[in-house]
């Protein structure tokens, strides 16, 4: 997806909130039938690859739409419509500030490990 009037040098820089491990229950679609909702961020980072920013992920799990909804919230930053506050806010689950989703267009598993 085609993305103007953003700041990537901001989401790169914010982007490393999410590492570490963090309940991510207000970063997930409702109507998930999971045991837990914390989750482990290994790395996140944004680079650019040509004319493409690619967004990366490394956890130990994953809940339903979280990458989405957290791409989504990144994005929303980078257009200076949510800050890095409200970022942290939502993180520490303090209250929900976002819920939509990143369009699924060009999100890719890349690998699973076990």
């Amino acid at each position: 997806t085609f993305i103007k009037d953003t700041d990537f040098s901001k989401i790169k820089k914010y982007i490393k909130l999410f590492e570490g491990k963090h309940d991510f229950r207000y970063f997930m679609k409702s109507g998930s039938d999971v045991k837990s909702t914390i989750r482990n961020i290994y790395k996140a980072d944004i680079y650019r690859y040509k004319k493409y920013y690619i967004f990366y992920f490394e956890a130990d799990g994953f809940l339903r739409s979280q990458i989405r909804m957290m791409v989504d919230f990144l994005i929303k930053v980078g257009k200076n419509s949510l800050s890095k506050e409200d970022l942290i806010t939502q993180l520490e689950c303090k209250e929900r500030l976002s819920s939509t989703l990143a369009p699924p267009y060009g999100l890719y598993l890349c690998k699973v490990v076990y």
